[in-house]
């Protein structure tokens, strides 16, 4: 059906351009272009798509189709540097963008957020994770941050984390809480309402998502760490992916080795004990997201591209 529908808008527009949003499709709709004379094609891919195999169909299209618009510079160095396109080709990075009017700077009830999400009402530093909770997510780095918090724990220091999100490993990861004795250190909010998504990012101070790469494990460029950032948050991410892509010049956050869990640490601690340096990344963290991951921004970078064409 989806074929036919192709056929049937090709023949009946005779489109100058088809521009294809998944890198699976890329292999079938390059040589259909090729059958009816489209002038080009243009191809967008988003990292862990790209680096946990491909099918044959789709590595044909990753490779000859014109024009190809990456995610971040990390996907694009892996496609270059794997040999799975050649640099020679037109090859963009146009990173994702945020809804800054959604995701800013806002004072949030506390208290009613706190009640609604079983999140402690106190004066406590809060780190923020936020994602999918499932086993096809681990790599995202939960359950090093909690090894991470096991050090806050032992040091008594009154810095909480805040998982928030579903999946699968809920359940699972609650236990290890359990088990480890940090009860009082991390709490899970379960699913929040999209209405409430600013409001966490709000309620919490920093912003970890330390991810790390490999067969279907690793992040593009993830949306979480933009969010948190256009909502004041300095972030802590991983240097395996395009994550480390949303830091700039360390003046927004920190870039650590996902397994160096004394790095992780170190910087949480300095950030709760160090007002002057969060106010600083706090501010420059909304700057950032301004400057580079706005919409405008975005609709900016596709413009130049198109009107190149």
């Amino acid at each position: 059906r989806l074929i036919l529908k192709l056929l049937f808008l090709i023949i009946t527009w005779r489109p100058s351009i088809i521009h294809i949003a998944h890198v699976n499709f890329s292999g079938l709709i390059f040589i259909i272009s090729k059958i009816f004379g489209i002038k080009t094609t243009i191809l967008n891919v988003y990292g862990l798509e790209v680096w946990s195999g491909l099918r044959t169909l789709p590595k044909f299209g990753l490779k000859y189709i014109p024009i190809l618009i990456s995610d971040c510079h990390s996907t694009l160095d892996h496609i270059i540097e794997n040999k799975m396109r050649s640099a020679e080709k037109i090859n963009k990075v146009i990173w994702d963008c945020v809804d800054l009017k959604k995701f800013n700077l806002f004072q949030i009830d506390k208290k009613e957020l706190s009640e609604k999400y079983s999140i402690p009402f106190n004066n406590s530093f809060k780190v923020l994770t936020l994602g999918r909770l499932s086993k096809a997510a681990l790599h995202k780095g939960y359950e090093r941050l909690f090894s991470v918090f096991e050090k806050i724990a032992e040091a008594n220091l009154n810095i909480k984390l805040v998982v928030a999100g579903r999946g699968d490993y809920l359940d699972h990861f609650r236990q290890q809480i359990v088990e480890k004795g940090l009860s009082e250190h991390v709490y899970f909010t379960g699913s929040i309402d999209e209405e409430d998504m600013a409001a966490i990012y709000n309620l919490g101070d920093i912003f970890s998502l330390v991810s790390d790469k490999g067969n279907n494990r690793g992040e593009g460029i993830p949306l979480t760490p933009l969010e948190a950032m256009a909502c004041g948050a300095p972030i802590i991410v991983g240097n395996h992916d395009g994550s480390q892509e949303a830091v700039h010049n360390e003046s927004n956050g920190f870039v650590i080795d996902p397994f160096d869990l004394e790095a992780h640490y170190r910087h949480i601690v300095e950030l709760a004990d160090d007002r002057a340096l969060f106010d600083k990344m706090a501010t420059a963290s909304r700057n950032v997201a301004e400057s580079y991951f706005s919409y405008e921004h975005f609709v900016e970078k596709h413009n130049e591209l198109l009107s190149s064409i």
